[in-house]
């Protein structure tokens, strides 16, 4: 039943082989999921990764990452499981906890860097959830941060939702002042139309383009038409996925806004987020 279900959410029209022992330990790390989430998320830890300007490469922001460690200490990777728990009523309690710990933890980095905005990511299935908005302002009120510093990463597949409702969701959170930001753009057939219907704020430019740039005219040219007309519509713009300086060569031409990736800082745990920030300081 979960191989069924995973397949028809992930896959659709394709046809997907059945590996029997690599599903049942997926299964098993699962099951450790549900018991974490129903045990007050012990065991789950955000990682932050760095957002920096793309002039000066100075840190304006960080990526909250979620992350899971099972009981031999192992990091386990949320493409791992959030697939298969993304439909389950365990979900909610699980993104509500993410919102609540990153926007605390933006707390105390704020006592370090008072103009630091904080990513987080979320799923149109939290969105569509009614009591999303209203939550997620109580925890922002709870904590005196400002709606401006933060972010809300949304995936393209935003689309196979009533995506009517999820731009009225958008627009109202907007209008208290958070930001809008379309991740992993270009991951999947992407419609430029999406720019101007969807209300966004950044583009965050899928890293499997970068990959492939160097050595590709046609998609730097892609990328650099991208950029050009996010910039056209006053829309902000990440290169994600920057493993070296050489790739950001090309790029300045097309004024990106930020860069985020392994070259600056890999996802780090807050401890080292805390220590980071005292440096910059």
């Amino acid at each position: 039943n979960y191989s069924l279900s995973y397949c028809k959410h992930n896959f659709k029209t394709d046809v997907v082989f059945f590996d029997e022992i690599n599903e049942y330990n997926k299964l098993s790390i699962v099951n450790d999921i549900y018991e974490s989430i129903y045990n007050s998320c012990h065991g789950f830890e955000i990682f932050y990764q760095p957002i920096v300007n793309a002039n000066d490469d100075g840190m304006k922001g960080l990526e909250a990452l979620i992350r899971f460690k099972n009981v031999q200490g192992e990091i386990i990777s949320p493409m791992i499981f959030l697939p298969w728990i993304e439909n389950e009523s365990c979900f909610s309690i699980l993104g509500n906890w993410i919102i609540k710990k990153s926007i605390s933890d933006l707390q105390l980095f704020q006592e370090y860097k008072k103009d630091l905005f904080l990513h987080i990511n979320i799923s149109p299935i939290q969105v569509m959830n009614i009591s999303f908005k209203d939550y997620l302002l109580k925890v922002i009120n709870e904590y005196k941060v400002s709606t401006k510093d933060i972010c809300l990463e949304l995936t393209e597949n935003c689309r196979d939702y009533d995506i009517l409702y999820i731009i009225d969701e958008l627009n109202y959170l907007r209008k208290y002042g958070l930001k809008i930001a379309l991740d992993d753009f270009g991951s999947t057939n992407t419609n430029i139309s999406m720019l101007s219907k969807l209300p966004i704020d950044e583009i965050k430019i899928d890293m499997s383009f970068l990959k492939q740039m160097e050595n590709n005219l046609t998609d730097q040219n892609f990328i650099s038409s991208l950029l050009k007309c996010a910039n056209s519509l006053n829309i902000m713009s990440c290169i994600e996925g920057v493993e070296n300086k050489d790739f950001t060569k090309y790029l300045v031409s097309c004024s990106p806004s930020y860069y985020q990736g392994f070259y600056y800082s890999e996802p780090i745990p807050f401890d080292k987020v805390i220590k980071l920030l005292k440096n910059i300081k």
